[in-house]
């Protein structure tokens, strides 16, 4: 019972000083987390090419292409984390956009009916819209500010993991 204590008091600690680093540093966390994705990426490239390139009389080309292919990809990756870290937010970006013209055309569809509803669906859609641009071309900020969430809740996490266990200790 007592290691569980020290693991679980280690945890929330933990949780609380990750989560303060995320949410103070959001950026570099970011680039961080791309970086390491890229040289996983690299060394699963550099696995997959060598062996192959060593075996004169077995080589799979297609195998060494995946494994070129794969170590490019890394060598990107670590050279431009940000690139990768906004892809995700971008795409997101666009999706909530193309939603909120879907929901424009439909609003627009229906102004004839002059109810409140239809105002106020129209500003709901003018206002998704500018959120999916706001995303779009601000990919990375985005990001960065998911990951303070992250953060955030991560320190809260802890913090409420050690306040539970203190009292149950009381």
């Amino acid at each position: 019972m007592r290691t569980w204590k020290v693991s679980s008091v280690t945890l929330s600690v933990l949780s609380v000083l990750l989560g303060i680093v995320v949410f103070v540093y959001p950026g570099a966390t970011l680039r961080i987390v791309a970086q390491m994705l890229g040289i996983g990426i690299l060394a699963l490239g550099l696995s997959t090419m060598i062996p192959q390139l060593l075996d004169k009389e077995n080589t799979k080309m297609p195998m060494v292409s995946a494994g070129v292919l794969a170590t490019i990809a890394g060598i990107f990756i670590i050279a431009k984390p940000g690139f990768i870290v906004s892809i995700i937010p971008f795409i997101v970006g666009v999706v909530i956009l193309v939603n909120g013209i879907i929901n424009l055309r439909t609003a627009l569809v229906y102004k004839d009916s002059l109810s409140d509803k239809t105002s106020y669906s129209m500003i709901l859609a003018i206002l998704t819209v500018i959120g999916g641009i706001a995303i779009i071309f601000n990919a990375f900020l985005a990001a960065s500010f998911i990951l303070q969430i992250i953060g955030a809740v991560l320190v809260y996490n802890g913090v409420s993991n050690l306040i539970v266990m203190f009292w149950q200790k009381a």
